[in-house]
């Protein structure tokens, strides 16, 4: 018996989704350690790392699902990034190989975003 075949499309994103997985146990390690931290030491709270982390493993697993709404909480929030990110380079950078760089990042984090609108109809 042979199991299914992804397309490249849903291979990419099953792809993607496995690197945010990833990213979202790094988080939740570091909110673990932060817990340590805050209650043997007084470090910061850093309570926010969970929701993310919780954010990161949803998206993440809904991502390798090939799931429409894991697009969306994906691109949205990293585009909306991006954009706030150029307008700051443009306006406040002193210097144009500086504000070139922050442009650079706006490019690198619009990717999610273009990649869901462009392949909205292999997702489910």
């Amino acid at each position: 018996m042979q199991g299914h075949r992804f397309t490249p499309d849903e291979y990419t994103f099953r792809v993607l989704g496995q690197l945010v997985l990833v990213a979202a146990v790094a988080t939740l390690i570091l909110f673990v350690a932060n817990l340590r931290a805050r209650f043997y030491y007084g470090a910061l709270n850093l309570s926010s790392l969970g929701y993310l982390a919780v954010y990161g493993i949803l998206v993440g697993y809904g991502l390798t699902q090939i799931r429409k709404w894991a697009a969306v909480l994906l691109a949205a929030p990293l585009s909306i990034l991006g954009v706030l990110l150029a307008g700051k380079a443009v306006l406040n950078q002193p210097t144009l190989w500086i504000a070139f760089l922050s442009l650079s990042w706006t490019v690198v984090l619009s990717l999610p975003g273009v990649l869901t609108i462009r392949r909205w109809r292999t997702l489910r």
